[in-house]
């Protein structure tokens, strides 16, 4: 009888795995135009409320959080060549920030020309193309990547 008797091994199911080449589809394949609509659609509704003069709190962060999002998919390198224009924006909306935040409350502030056309530079045009390259899995690293950003920087994270 030998002394290196070992005890069978305890039966284990094998893990059940969705179709590889599915999984890699479904994440190559770019979000749906709905979905892209939407998100540009909130944009829209705060930069307007900018536009007019009557922008909240909320307004702001959404854009804010947009550009860090807009941040975060320049440095993954899936569209480059746009953090001269996303600093710029950056430092336009914290200016907004600071002029409406003077009293210590939040007060709807009236844009000047030049922070406008940064505004609708940003939304309607750079950040709208970013998001139509991004492929799926791609936009939900960038998202991930922004949140956890955000929440480093002390901030308060409200995905919709």
């Amino acid at each position: 009888m030998t002394a290196n008797k070992r005890p069978a091994k305890r039966y284990r199911p094998r893990r059940i795995t969705r179709h590889t080449l599915a999984v890699a589809m479904e994440g190559a394949a770019k979000p749906a135009a709905a979905d892209r609509r939407l998100i540009m659609a909130k944009l829209i509704e705060s930069l307007n409320a900018f536009r007019m003069g009557k922008a909240s709190q909320y307004d702001w962060s959404v854009l804010a959080g947009s550009l860090t999002l807009a941040q975060c998919i320049e440095k993954m390198g899936v569209v480059r060549g746009l953090f001269e224009h996303l600093a710029t924006t950056e430092k336009t909306l914290y200016g907004i920030r600071a002029r409406a935040m003077q009293s210590g409350q939040w007060a709807s502030v009236t844009l000047y020309g030049p922070e406008i056309e940064q505004l609708d530079i940003f939304v309607e045009d750079l950040h709208a193309f970013q998001l139509e390259q991004l492929t799926r899995s791609e936009f939900l690293a960038a998202i991930d990547s922004a949140t956890a950003a955000i929440k480093r920087a002390g901030d308060h994270v409200t995905v919709e």
